[in-house]
């Protein structure tokens, strides 16, 4: 039987039974391995930085509607276990000496570490001050579970900042690539890590499953060492493109449904957004939890806003108010631009934008 992660996320809460007891049983049971696993990662100094995503729900090929996706204790029993898998067949590719793709994240460099710590003070977070001088590589990984431990009491404190700090926290993080070499993966504080679960999406996991074949005597060839660098560099590179192209289909995605959802005094009404970014022109806006819309200075009479060096504030010329990261405004829609997905952004305060 499929299991769905809603039909889980119930059982595990105690809401509903999933009409079988064995299954039940393998369910807890996997759910404390998973408890277990994370666990000994969090402990080994792997990051802890909670986000969202959008999950667009399709009637045929017209979008009805989204929500906001967190991670639930049923994503998470998958997450731990897909972690380890990985880690696993990336041990054993190593022990046989096979040649692989390797999921490779760096270390935080100096400069990010000490931008953040500027960051943090900005928005007031507390943190301990950085030691003096040049971090070491394990000094800097620290310091990032640092940042992202003292986020999230602030986020859980406050209620403030759930859709801006954590990104804060991850711009500040070297990008993850694709390499042979087995270098180690910082944000899961993993000594040798690699993607081997998703061959069907993933070129890289097939690579791996091939090896994984050679490795196990089953026939396949070992993927060549001598292309691997070039593999690895094609597959970094178009991970970068799906993810920019992705990112622009949800936004145009989200400002179709806000456009359709523009009816009657929908104009007109204040929404709670949060200022998820510092922009050379304007503030970016997450609204109504799931939604993104651009805030131009132009359209905050009060004052004349100028952005800081670190984007993590704008200050007003004459009245030196401050708007920073994570702050809660209120804003009104002013207009909508589905194809591009762009949306445009009032002050509640001001007259009501164009239809």
């Amino acid at each position: 039987r499929r299991l769905t992660y809603p039909e889980v996320d119930a059982f595990l809460e105690g809401a509903a039974g999933l009409g079988d007891p064995a299954m039940e049983a393998g369910v807890r049971l996997a759910m404390e391995l998973a408890r277990r696993l994370r666990a000994r990662r969090m402990r080994r100094g792997a990051l802890d930085i909670v986000t969202g995503e959008p999950r667009f729900r399709f009637d045929g090929d017209r979008i009805v509607s989204v929500e906001m996706e967190t991670q639930t204790e049923s994503h998470s029993l998958i997450e731990e276990c897909m972690i380890a898998a990985n880690e696993a067949v990336a041990r054993f590719l190593i022990a046989k000496r096979v040649p692989a793709l390797y999921r490779v994240h760096a270390d935080p460099d100096q400069v990010a570490i000490e931008d953040l710590w500027e960051r943090l003070e900005i928005v007031g977070i507390p943190v301990p001050p950085l030691a003096e001088g040049i971090l070491a590589s394990e000094q800097r990984r620290e310091a990032a579970g640092v940042a992202a431990h003292a986020v999230r009491l602030h986020v859980d404190r406050t209620g403030e900042g759930a859709a801006s700090l954590p990104y804060m926290v991850l711009r500040a993080l070297q990008k993850a690539v694709y390499r042979p070499d087995e270098t180690s993966h910082s944000g899961l504080a993993s000594p040798a890590y690699l993607h081997f679960t998703s061959p069907i999406r993933r070129y890289p996991d097939l690579v791996v499953h091939r090896a994984l074949a050679h490795a196990l005597g089953l026939g396949e060839p070992a993927p060549d060492a001598a292309m691997l660098p070039e593999v690895a560099r094609d597959a970094s590179d178009r991970e970068r493109d799906a993810t920019d192209l992705e990112r622009r289909a949800d936004r145009m995605c989200l400002a179709y449904l806000l456009a359709q959802s523009m009816q009657g005094d929908a104009w007109d009404r204040p929404r709670d957004g949060e200022v998820t970014g510092v922009g050379q022109s304007g503030l970016f806006i997450t609204f109504d939890e799931v939604f993104d819309g651009f805030l131009p200075f132009r359209h905050m009479p009060d004052d004349h806003y100028m952005p800081d060096e670190l984007s993590a504030e704008a200050v007003g010329e004459d009245t030196g108010r401050r708007v920073r990261l994570g702050d809660p405004v209120r804003v009104r829609v002013h207009d909508i631009e589905p194809l591009r997905g762009r949306v445009t952004l009032d002050l509640a305060d001001r007259p009501a934008g164009r239809r």
